[in-house]
């Protein structure tokens, strides 16, 4: 997995959960950072299922040629 680093805080996006942060990263794009305030075992599972599944759209999509 690539590292980069945050240059810019944008802001937190309201939610009713986990108030995402919005960054403008080292490489010029744009990230959310999710984190948690308590510790449940369902949460950081969604959140390793939300990786693994963005990952995976991005194989699909290169494999289709869609970008």
């Amino acid at each position: 997995m690539n590292q980069v680093k945050e240059n810019i805080f944008l802001g937190e996006i309201p939610t009713d959960g986990h108030s995402p942060m919005k960054f403008v990263c080292s490489d010029n794009n744009i990230y959310y950072c999710k984190y948690r305030v308590n510790y449940k075992l369902e949460e950081l599972d969604c959140l390793i299922y939300e990786v693994v599944c963005n990952n995976l759209l991005k194989s699909l999509g290169n494999m289709s040629g869609i970008n």
